[in-house]
């Protein structure tokens, strides 16, 4: 509303007068906009739902760009999606963060809005390692001509796995243990005087994730004989 008012005064007398006009006027709302919230989903290690709630009021919403960042905050990928979730696949092993900033229209132009609300972190975990320990093998053989001395190799299967050494474990032909030895490698040779038949078994020994462990199985097991000292005539 529009007032014009006048007064005029002369010889002690005074008039006064005033006129009125309406003038209609369109306010515009004032416009709003949030990134309210962000939540996300483990779906698998390497796959996630990032679901985002917004407020948009007097504003048209164009998309929702997901920023991830890894454990230095070092940006490593960007997403957009003009729907609230979207499915992520990220197979680096590591501590990520995703944030999640909403883009809106007014007037032509382009409007952006985050919070530390739609900032959230995630982990894509290490797989667990499977270790594979084995004794493959054992083998005995008589050195040179001698017919006490043997040389024994052990093959074995080290996956994920340390190999320590290989422990050879002596019986008689009784099955009473007569002797022990141990090797850093793959083989050891072995002397043997008393004249009989015997059995040796090998023991690998491997270091798994700090702790120690061993195998052993029947290809590990073999049987030799020490001949009795030929007489001459």
């Amino acid at each position: 509303k529009l007032v014009n008012k006048a007064t005029v005064s002369t010889g002690g007398y005074k008039k006064e007068d005033e006129a009125s006009v309406i003038v209609d006027k369109n306010c515009k709302p004032t416009p709003a906009y949030e990134c309210k919230s962000l939540g996300v989903t483990v779906i698998s290690d390497t796959k996630f739902r990032f679901t985002v709630d917004y407020n948009v009021q007097n504003a048209t919403f164009k998309e929702v760009t997901y920023i991830i960042r890894d454990a230095n905050g070092t940006e490593i990928d960007r997403k957009t999606s003009t729907s609230k979730t979207l499915d992520y696949t990220r197979t680096a092993v590591g501590k990520y963060t995703v944030q999640a900033v909403i883009s809106v229209t007014i007037d032509g132009q382009t409007k952006t809005a985050t919070s530390e609300n739609c900032k959230k972190p995630f982990e894509v975990p290490a797989k667990p390692v499977t270790p594979v320990v084995k004794c493959d093998s054992l083998s005995v053989s008589r050195l040179s001509r001698d017919r006490t001395k043997f040389l024994f190799t052990t093959e074995y299967t080290a996956q994920n796995a340390t190999f320590t050494g290989v422990t050879y474990v002596i019986r008689n032909a009784n099955g009473t243990e007569v002797d022990r030895k141990t090797s850093t490698e793959k083989t050891l040779e072995y002397t043997q005087t008393t004249t009989g038949k015997y059995s040796v078994q090998a023991i690998v020994s491997f270091t798994v994730n700090g702790e120690t462990k061993t195998a052993t199985g029947d290809n590990c097991k073999k049987e030799f004989e020490v001949p009795a000292k030929p007489e001459f005539c």
